[in-house]
Order: C-alpha cells, then structure tokens, then sequence
C-alpha cells in the first residue's frame, strides 16, 4: 500500500482543478453519447426498450411495487412444474433491480390511466434510469480511479492523471456492449459500477481500513447477480492482505458479514418459498454449454432438466472452465479491463497490487 504522503499527494492531484475539469468533460461526455445511442437506435419506436429479460426485471417491479410481493406474472415452462397458479415467486430472478426499480416506481408514480399508450410507454422508459445512471457513474469513477493510479506515482504530473482518467472513461463509453448494456433494463452495468468501486477500494487501501462498506459493495452486487456472490471471497482475501497481520482473519469475517447483511433477507425468502436458501432456477445456467445442454432448452422444459452429480460433474465443470479460459483472458487483455489489470501490476511492490 502506498505510505500516507503518497496517498495525501495522489487525492491533492485528483482534487486539482484540471482533475475536475477533467471528470466534468466525461460526465458531459457520457450523457452525450448515450443520448446518441439512444436516438441512433430510436427507442421506444424503431426499437423497443424491453426484451425478455428486461421486461422479466419491470414485471416483477410493478408486482412489488403495486402489491408489496417479490412475485411474478411472468415465468417460463419450467416454473410451471412446481407453481402452476399466479402469482409465482422469483426463481430466475435476483431481487436488486427489482427493489431498485419498485422504489422508482413508488417515488415517481404515473399520473396517466395504468392500460393507456402513454402509461405503457413511460413505464418502459422506466426502466433505463438505472442503466444510465450507472452509465455516468461508472465513467466517472473510472475516470477518477484512473487518475488516482497515474498520480500517486512520485513526481507524475497531475495532467497525466487527468488524461489517464478521460482515457479510461471513454474506452468504457465507446465500447459497443457497454452502450446496449446502458439502454437495457438489467442489471450487468449496475454490477460493474459496484466491481469496480470494489477494485477501487482495494486499489486504495480502503476495503482494509473500511471492511464493512466493502462487504455492503460486494453483497449489493451479488443481490443483483447472484453469480457475483462468488467475487466475495477472493476480494475478502484481498482485503485481508491489506489489513495488519493480526487483524487478517477479522477481515475476512467482517467484509463477510457486510456481503450478508443485504443478501440475508433474500435468502430467508428464499427458505420460506423454496425450502433452501440457494432455491431458485437461476442456477441452471452453470450447465449451459455442458453435453448439449441449453439454458433456453432447460427453461422450456415441462419439469426440472436431469443433471449430473458427483465427480462425474465436478469433471464436466471443469471442463467448462477449461474451455473457457481463452476468451476469459482475451476478455481481461482488451478494453478498460486491461487498463486496469495493467496498472495494477505494475505496482507489484506495493501490496495493494499483490492483493489482486
């Protein structure tokens, strides 16, 4: 970890007045061009706002947010098998953006008739507050992260970080995948706000001094994604190589308990629907890819698929994992990924990089 001068140098760089003009010029930026995107595409006319799994996210929404339920009148085949009468529970769902997107819908009620063209159409414009919301946010705390990284170099001068920080904001914004993930209601862009605010506060020594925020981080993107549950660990480790030697272990266990807090009310909902914490038909998509298998085929299904079980499925996962290493390393080595990954490492001294 840097000492406190470096640190005290680093955040007077960031604070300077080209810093903010800096993020201002991304914030402008990031507004920009996702309002071109937008109209390039002509949402809401030429091309509609809600697929299939945003309008899963908004019809959960306005369940919760009309009937005060985590419940669904929107399922696949599958579900079927197991609740064959409305209203179903959330099986395929994570409950973050349905939350998110409930409490939008009680702060800022429609005014027009709940069936008429309008009400559909506002209520479809929705849901694209929190993909671009975090759309901003991220660019600018890449923007910011980024200069942070550049200035606490001894003897950098700040324009570099100014540069390094609008750099990294536009790899982001320009990228194609983050601009449809901006005019989408899911969750991916809120997940990468919260994984990368994550990476910061490893980056800057804050995930060890403050471990229970950090969990709070980790556990709100995992409420999300459920698969994000799994980043928990290995930033909880990270975390505690931070930490004093004595205080490791204490690390580890508070950042555990600051991922459960947010996670726990789901999980009893869970128990009290499904009969296990971890129920849910979400978890199917770990064998897609795998003998043949589909996760839309699983879906369309009359009853729950057969699986494999024991070493004969450890065996067919890591396989999976295997085939996939490839694109997840050309995944890590290309867009602002690398950028990050990169500066990193190259302050393999200092045991904020060794962390990760």
């Amino acid at each position: 970890m840097p000492g406190s001068s470096d640190r005290s140098g680093a955040l007077r760089s960031i604070g300077s007045v080209g810093s903010w003009s800096a993020a201002a010029f991304v914030l402008v930026a990031a507004a920009s061009l996702w309002a071109l995107y937008g109209r390039a595409h002509d949402l809401g006319r030429r091309s509609t706002i809600l697929d299939e799994e945003s309008a899963r996210f908004a019809v959960a929404a306005r369940e919760l947010a009309e009937h005060g339920r985590l419940a669904t009148l929107f399922v696949l085949p599958i579900e079927l098998a197991r609740h064959p009468q409305p209203p179903w529970p959330l099986a395929t769902l994570d409950p973050g953006l349905v939350v998110v997107e409930a409490a939008i819908a009680r702060l800022a009620p429609l005014t027009a008739p709940a069936e008429s063209a309008v009400s559909l159409r506002d209520r479809a414009r929705r849901v694209l507050i929190v993909p671009a919301l975090s759309c901003l946010a991220l660019a600018l705390l890449l923007a910011l992260g980024a200069a942070w990284l550049v200035a606490r170099q001894r003897g950098a001068p700040s324009r570099w970080g100014s540069a390094a920080g609008v750099v990294a904001a536009l790899a982001f914004l320009l990228d194609a995948e983050a601009q449809r993930y901006a005019t989408s209601g899911v969750p991916d862009l809120p997940i990468a706000l919260l994984v990368v605010a994550a990476l910061a506060m490893v980056a800057t020594g804050a995930a060890a001094r403050r471990p229970l925020p950090f969990g709070l981080v980790l556990g709100i993107a995992a409420a999300l994604r459920g698969d994000a549950v799994w980043l928990v660990p290995g930033f909880a480790i990270g975390a505690a190589w931070l930490a004093p030697r004595g205080a490791r272990l204490r690390t580890i266990a508070t950042v555990a308990a600051g991922a459960a807090l947010p996670l726990a009310p789901w999980w009893a909902h869970r128990w009290l629907f499904s009969g296990s914490p971890g129920g849910g038909l979400a978890g199917l998509a770990l064998w897609d890819g795998v003998e043949g298998r589909t996760w839309f085929g699983m879906m369309h299904l009359p009853e729950a698929p057969s699986l494999p079980h024991g070493a004969h499925a450890l065996a067919l996962l890591a396989e999976k994992v295997r085939g996939n290493l490839g694109s997840l390393a050309l995944g890590l080595a290309t867009g602002p990924r690398a950028l990050w990954i990169g500066a990193l490492a190259g302050e393999s001294s200092q045991p904020a990089a060794l962390a990760l």
